[in-house]
């Protein structure tokens, strides 16, 4: 996630998001109140065809504030996970610009 964010956008990471990024968003982002915080969640749903199997990986792309408010949410599914992390970043880096 850090890769595709990084081509958009000036990415930056945190350790210190723990599970209720909407609590915790405050303490991500210290005195930068301009940024927001990207996470993802990453689900797979695997079929059967005849002698192999084939995974569609979903990724679910999640914008907060720095007030821990949802400002965005983008999905994408693809036949590898890097596929579909990479399609959820760009489809959002196109649908906010403004953001770089």
């Amino acid at each position: 996630m850090y890769s595709a964010l990084d081509q958009h956008f000036h990415a930056k990471m945190s350790n210190s998001a723990g599970t209720n990024l909407a609590k915790t968003a405050d303490a991500i982002c210290g005195r930068d109140r301009n940024n927001t915080i990207a996470t993802g969640m990453l689900s797979a749903k695997s079929s059967r065809h005849l002698l192999s199997t084939r995974t569609e990986w979903t990724f679910k792309l999640e914008i907060y504030t720095c007030w821990g408010a949802k400002l965005a949410e983008q999905s994408a599914t693809a036949s590898t996970l890097k596929d579909a992390v990479t399609s959820a970043v760009s489809d959002y880096a196109k649908s906010h610009p403004a953001n770089g």
